[in-house]
């Protein structure tokens, strides 16, 4: 019997460890688990020095400096965090690192940020994009709304873009308008 406990015990310590690692073409986490980090102090400074000190496995030097976009107490001591990934003070749309602590531990990360090297000076205006969206809508009760310029990553090109929202009683779509070209690079509803 004192040697079952004894495999149980040695077993338990093992695996709670440890680490899985998940890595994209150029090397990149885009997710971990296990034992990753412990906490010191207050917990988004503690994740923001672990998101400093990974820099180099993330890709991206600045990586513990994004916005926090999204934080939540969940359930049976468990706290999440969500950074929204930035490029020149832009937004990028739908990349973000995920955090996930466990008592004092962090104990997942997930990441899609990618490396961008682009233009962030738009050609195209804010009312300049509205211009060319406003021609399909014309004769429309449609209510077009600006909501912000981003950086929107389509087949793997980033572009700076301006987000506009067309909504009627009907439907609502988003347009993504390249503030270089003043392209329709995508719409989604």
């Amino acid at each position: 019997m004192y040697k079952l406990y004894t495999i149980i015990l040695v077993l338990g310590i093992s695996f709670s460890a440890i680490t899985v690692e998940k890595v994209v073409d150029g090397g990149q986490i885009y997710f971990s688990s296990g034992q990753l980090h412990h906490l010191k102090g207050e917990p988004e400074s503690s994740v923001r020095n672990y998101l400093e000190s990974i820099q180099n496995k993330l890709g991206h030097e600045n990586a513990h400096k994004f916005p926090l976009d999204y934080y939540k107490d969940g359930k049976y001591g468990t706290r999440h965090f969500s950074f929204q990934q930035t490029y020149n003070g832009i937004p990028v749309f739908g990349r973000y690192i995920r955090v996930h602590i466990q008592g004092g531990v962090i104990t997942s990360l997930s990441s899609n940020i990618d490396n961008i090297d682009l233009s962030v000076v738009p050609i195209i205006t804010e009312s300049g994009a509205m211009d060319i969206i406003r021609p399909t809508y014309i004769s429309t009760s449609t209510y077009l709304k600006y909501q912000n310029l981003q950086i929107y990553i389509h087949n793997s090109i980033p572009h700076l873009i301006h987000s506009i929202d067309a909504v009627s009683f009907e439907d609502s779509w988003r347009y993504m308008v390249d503030a270089h070209t003043g392209e329709i690079v995508d719409r989604f509803s």
